[in-house]
């Protein structure tokens, strides 16, 4: 657990919560190599934003 607080100037905490930290689950596959100029292939899975 970690923990997210704001502070104002001055060091005065405004809020604070807990946060729990957690590795994403996601995976990418793509070529090792490509020549310049090529077209290639990425795919993924699952996303951590919705605009991945």
């Amino acid at each position: 657990m970690k923990r997210v607080t704001c502070l104002q100037e001055g060091g005065r905490t405004l809020a604070s919560t807990p946060v729990e930290v957690v590795a994403a689950e996601v995976g990418i596959a793509a070529p090792e190599q490509v020549t310049t100029g090529a077209s290639f292939t990425v795919s993924w899975t699952a996303t951590v934003n919705p605009n991945d």
